[in-house]
């Protein structure tokens, strides 16, 4: 589960958008760099984004690693 927080309204609708164009069921490659520096596959099936006040948004979603 990872959180994404004190975003602007710009970057949780780019965040949205990238989840839900892939339907909780299209892989997605992450590199999570140095020291491991190795790719894998995830889905995320949920998520949600309440809304904090004017520009500040939060967002949490919970990804599963995929085979590849």
């Amino acid at each position: 589960t990872l959180q994404f927080n004190r975003r602007s309204l710009a970057e949780m609708t780019a965040i949205i958008h990238f989840l839900r164009e892939r339907k909780g069921s299209e892989s997605f490659v992450y590199n999570n760099f140095a020291p491991f520096n190795n790719d894998k596959l995830y889905i995320c099936q949920q998520f949600s984004s309440p809304f904090t006040f004017y520009d500040n948004f939060s967002l949490s979603a919970s990804f599963e690693e995929v085979a590849a």
